[in-house]
């Protein structure tokens, strides 16, 4: 969970982060993306003047475009979603001016940013929609995952064939490399904030999207294509036929997977590598749920296979069109033995060389190796584990004859709870208490104006378990027990439906918050 950390003004303060020389324009926002587009590198957190920046996906979002406006003089504005006296955040504040190296400074500021932003701020609040035909560099695509956490992605570069080069970096929030990724961001969003999306400039914080000029490249067409193509390849297919000036080839297709697939196997063995470490620290215990969370890898290794999987479909329909005599027999064998077609060593060994995996000395202790073709058959088959408290050869899939350590499997991130308050609703605070087995206690407070617009208000409850203990305060009472929301306020209407599951040795708890209605029920079984 973030630290709430407030930035607040001190009479004793007098130097801003930065100072704004400049102002953002259409000249500012074309370096921009150029900036994007040329010189940003997957390095610029962990080496040279930046390093030592942490960040998860929506702080690589806020970073990048932080370190552009500093370099360049430009302000950097976000809206304040903590509430208080001040709508926006800023470069000028100056709870930081106790330090006196211009660049140091910063890093403080970025670092405390980080603790506060997220991807509802960026999806709400700091971007609009960017109609289709004006997608660019630096731009940001938000989406919400099928377990109800969120993911967000930086446009790099907008290639040839329509398709994306993208940066983005991942939870736990933490100093590491940005992750490239070639093709299309993953999932779909649902609805709209979410999508593609393009920072505000400053003039604009307070004003609604649609008062943004269509110049800047506001639009709503996304929202109109996903509704007409709500399957996922679909609407993908339809976004980059209107974005490419060539179509892909079944060859640069198959390069562009193995590219994606060596990138996500290259960060999936830094995290196994450091669950293995982690493991040590804490004395060969089970993980709890904070910790599994951390270093699992379900989402990495389901993208890879989700990747390799539409490949496959790719590579029937190119057999059915009759043009794979376009590509070599090296790949013909290889994708045949990927679809079944040819299930014979010779087309085995070809698709195991498309993609070694070579591991460090010293990692086993023997030498060892894989490749892309047992890895996926081993994650499909469950020979590949994605859970932290196995041991480091069974996380790749190699043979284990010692005994399996008996600890939890968790399959949920995180547990939301979104609802609207009405307009006319008295100021109240909002005190959210999470108790777990491992005396896990966080305290969110949150102000709701009075006779305001009505607030959409997100907790994000991390590290839960059983049992769960939760409270707004002479407002809404939660029972562990009967797992009953009872509203006490009357008149509160909720603005979402979202359901979650968590499944731990075959027990189940989920949320259902269904629009509108008086009480928020939720099924559980323990």
């Amino acid at each position: 969970m973030k630290l709430l950390t407030l930035f607040f003004i001190s009479s004793l303060s007098f130097s801003a982060v930065w100072n704004a020389t400049n102002t953002w324009n259409q000249s500012w926002e074309s370096k921009y993306k150029e900036w994007m587009r040329s010189s940003l590198d997957s390095r610029i957190f962990t080496k040279g003047k930046y390093k030592g920046i942490k960040t998860d996906c929506a702080d690589a979002v806020y970073s990048t475009r932080a370190i552009f406006s500093f370099e360049n003089s430009l302000p950097f504005v976000i809206t304040n979603t903590l509430g208080g006296s001040y709508k926006t955040l800023s470069n000028k504040t100056r709870s930081f001016d106790h330090i006196s190296d211009p660049t140091k400074r910063f890093m403080a500021f970025i670092n405390n940013l980080g603790n506060i932003v997220s991807t509802i701020s960026l999806a709400h609040y700091d971007t609009f929609p960017v109609k289709i035909d004006a997608i660019a560099p630096g731009d940001t695509y938000v989406t919400v995952n099928p377990n109800n956490s969120r993911h967000a992605y930086m446009v790099k570069e907008i290639l040839e064939t329509g398709f994306f080069h993208m940066m983005y970096s991942n939870v736990p929030r933490g100093v590491r490399e940005l992750t490239e990724r070639f093709g299309y961001p993953v999932p779909l969003f649902k609805k709209a904030p979410f999508g593609f999306k393009r920072f505000k400039w400053p003039k604009y914080m307070a004003n609604s999207n649609l008062e943004i000029p269509s110049s800047l490249g506001f639009g709503n067409d996304q929202y109109i294509m996903r509704d007409r193509y709500p399957n996922e390849p679909r609407f993908f297919e339809a976004l980059t036929e209107r974005l490419r000036e060539k179509s892909e080839t079944i060859k640069e297709e198959i390069d562009r997977v193995l590219k994606n697939a060596k990138i996500q196997l290259k960060f999936r063995a830094k995290v196994v590598k450091e669950a293995i470490e982690y493991k040590k620290e804490i004395g060969g215990r089970c993980m709890n749920y904070s910790e599994y969370d951390s270093y699992s890898t379900p989402s990495r290794d389901g993208r890879i296979i989700n990747e390799i999987s539409t490949l496959k479909t790719s590579w029937r329909k190119a057999k059915e069109d009759g043009i794979t005599f376009t590509i070599d027999d090296k790949y013909r064998l290889a994708m045949d033995y990927l679809i079944g077609d040819d299930r014979t060593e010779e087309a085995g060994k070809e698709l195991a060389s498309l993609l070694k995996i070579k591991f460090r000395r010293g990692i086993f202790k023997r030498p060892r190796k894989t490749n892309i073709k047992d890895f996926y058959f081993g994650v499909l088959s469950g020979k590949v584990s994605s859970n932290p408290n196995d041991s480091l050869l069974r996380r790749w899939g190699f043979e284990d004859n010692s005994p399996r350590q008996n600890c939890s499997e968790f399959k949920v991130r995180n547990l939301e709870i979104a609802s609207d308050f009405p307009s006319n609703t008295i100021k109240l605070e909002e005190i959210i208490k999470i108790s777990t087995p491992l005396n896990i206690t966080y305290l969110l407070k949150k102000t709701v104006t009075p006779k305001g617009t009505p607030e959409n208000i997100l907790f994000k409850l991390d590290n839960y378990g059983f049992p769960i203990e939760l409270s707004l305060t002479n407002r809404m009472k939660f029972s562990a027990t009967t797992a009953d929301f009872e509203k006490m306020l009357n008149g509160v209407k909720t603005s979402t439906v979202i359901r979650n599951q968590l499944d731990i040795n075959g027990e189940y708890f989920y949320q259902e918050i269904e629009n509108g209605t008086e009480k928020l029920r939720i099924p559980y079984k323990k």
